[in-house]
């Protein structure tokens, strides 16, 4: 049954390992209560713009702001990752003026207990698969502190392409970033993106959504 006043929850990108979609308020709140500074000490820097895992307040205002600023041509759709049930992570799905552009932008997260197992890889590949395959997009938009290696194994194991390094504040320190690219035909004829086994659900009357005048 449709959700009867707001229908991207009844959005659902589905692979044999992981199921994306809008968390509820409860789950949302599960997962920030396990995302503390233990990301952070894992990784050895910070690979956040913005250092919210552990600040609950600024996380929830965040989750809210999307849903209450989203507009067709100026969107976040912030999915969460679950294994088995279980909420583990974040995966986003950005875009401006995607009517006209085309192009989106990932970003993601995973609790530190389930890195490591593959899932930061199938969640991006499930969500480029309802960019290209579900959204027509023609670009797909990523960037990567340029000692986070596990998400620039991923990127480079999904066909992005690096276009430049960016200087990026990460907490009080300069740092740089990977700005990546992978584009439409790439990811057509790329060996990782040629699967029969991800599905998404709920796009067919949520288009006018994302694209402005579908």
């Amino acid at each position: 049954m449709a959700h009867p006043t707001w229908p991207l929850y009844d959005i659902v990108i589905r692979t044999p390992k992981v199921e994306l979609r809008l968390p509820t308020e409860a789950e949302y709140v599960e997962l920030l209560t396990q995302a503390d500074e233990r990301i952070y000490e894992r990784t050895g820097f910070l690979p956040f713009h913005t250092p919210w895992p552990g600040d609950g307040v600024r996380a929830m205002k965040f989750m809210y702001g999307t849903r209450a600023n989203w507009q067709p041509d100026d969107w976040h759709f912030t999915l969460c990752t679950f294994v088995d049930g279980r909420i583990v992570g974040s995966q986003g799905l950005v875009a401006k003026d995607f009517g006209v552009v085309r192009g989106v932008s990932t970003g993601s997260w995973l609790l530190p207990e389930v890195q490591g197992r593959g899932i930061g890889r199938e969640m991006r590949t499930a969500v480029l698969h309802f960019a290209f395959a579900g959204l027509e997009a023609v670009e797909a938009h990523s960037q990567a502190h340029v000692d986070n290696h596990a998400s620039n194994r991923v990127s480079a194991a999904l066909g992005y392409e690096v276009t430049h390094l960016e200087g990026a504040r990460f907490g009080d320190v300069r740092a740089e970033s990977y700005k990546l690219v992978l584009r439409r035909e790439v990811w057509e004829q790329h060996p990782a993106h040629r699967r029969n086994d991800i599905t998404f659900d709920g796009l067919d009357d949520t288009l006018d959504w994302f694209v402005a005048g579908a």
